[in-house]
């Protein structure tokens, strides 16, 4: 289980960086190799909140926003409370302009 859990680090890592330099040359707006590597993340530590919370953010900003939730509610189930998944929460579920 050690193994798994340092490849999920990994992979976590790798998709933040993706996820990062995908944001600073926002003209391709193509978060789909940092979501790939925060879902290689999960399966091998599906309780790696770090990376429903990345990939929550690589979601909310890619054209599949919608899936942003599902990550954001297994944080809250993971760790109730979270104050960064209930701020994400709020500006999914909120309609624009509250």
């Amino acid at each position: 289980m050690k193994i798994r859990s340092r490849y999920a680090e990994a992979y976590n890592s790798r998709g933040l960086a993706r996820h990062a330099l995908e944001q600073f040359t926002s003209a391709c707006n193509d978060f789909d190799e940092a979501i790939r590597d925060f879902t290689r993340a999960i399966e091998r530590n599906p309780g790696y909140l770090e990376a429903y919370l990345h990939q929550a953010m690589a979601y909310q900003l890619s054209p599949q926003a919608d899936l942003a939730l599902a990550d954001i509610e297994q944080v809250l189930k993971i760790k109730p409370g979270h104050p960064d998944a209930l701020r994400m929460r709020q500006e999914l579920t909120e309609p624009p302009g509250n």
